[in-house]
């Protein structure tokens, strides 16, 4: 499932096509975001929402995709960015980067 503002679509397991849902109407905050994110790029100052929140709001779910798709839990080591003792986990939250584009 993916899930903005901007509305929702759910992606089934295995298929490419996805079932598009009524988008909601963006709104006032998104544009107020927007505006922050902007100034914020000509000030240097931090934004409201900034990566830091982006990534707290979205690795608990991300997380529990995986244990999900591997079929069972796993702890989480939060410094190093790696699950512990589940090497199935990784391949869910490492990319795999062609030759010459390693990062």
């Amino acid at each position: 499932m993916f899930l903005d503002r901007g509305g929702f679509q759910i992606l089934p397991e295995g298929k490419d096509d996805g079932v598009p849902m009524q988008a909601q109407s963006l709104g006032e905050s998104h544009a107020r975001h927007m505006r922050n994110f902007l100034d914020c790029v000509k000030s240097r100052q931090e934004p409201i929402s900034d990566i830091e929140k982006g990534h707290r709001s979205t690795s608990t779910a991300i997380l529990g995709n995986v244990a999900y798709r591997t079929g069972k839990p796993f702890e989480w080591d939060a410094e190093n960015l790696k699950p512990k003792g589940a090497p199935e986990a990784e391949r869910y939250i490492r990319e795999t980067y062609r030759k010459g584009w390693e990062v």
